[in-house]
């Protein structure tokens, strides 16, 4: 994946309704699916299958899941409403994790040399130290700050 490729997707993220998403079964004779933000009865989004909740003693089904904001398919192709919203919720992590990706190789590019410069092998301390300090930089990054120093 190029620079390029992550930020459309960053932007085409940056457009779309914010995760997390889930999606629905809306058809009690066919396999319909609705797929957007849905939230449950306490208002709290809901990601991945949102289910109406059944109570087992009383034979009753709770509140349905609220559409926010959503699309419907009629299809029986239920493993594509799975797909699209597991991709959305993913792509977050995903775009940071290939960014990562391209500043490792990078770093490796451009330094690959001073690192040999400065230790006989990759295998020195010296190298190992340089290279995991930026290592760390950037996991900090993926990781929201939190990654270990």
């Amino acid at each position: 994946m190029k620079p390029e490729q992550i930020a459309e997707l960053r932007k085409l993220l940056e457009n779309a309704t914010e995760p997390p998403w889930a999606y629905e079964l809306v058809g009690d004779k066919c396999n319909d699916w609705c797929i957007g933000v849905l939230v449950d009865a306490n208002d709290q989004p809901i990601a991945g299958e949102a289910v109406q909740p059944f109570n087992e003693e009383t034979g009753e089904y709770g509140e349905r899941p609220i559409v926010v904001d959503g699309i419907c398919e009629a299809s029986d192709n239920i493993p594509n409403a799975i797909l699209i919203t597991s991709l959305v919720n993913a792509a977050p992590s995903l775009l940071a994790l290939a960014s990562f990706a391209i500043e490792a190789r990078e770093f490796l590019r451009e330094h690959g040399e001073f690192v040999s410069d400065l230790c006989d092998s990759v295998d020195c301390p010296r190298a190992r130290c340089v290279a995991m300090r930026r290592l760390r930089e950037s996991a900090r990054t993926l990781d929201g700050g939190k990654a270990g120093r």
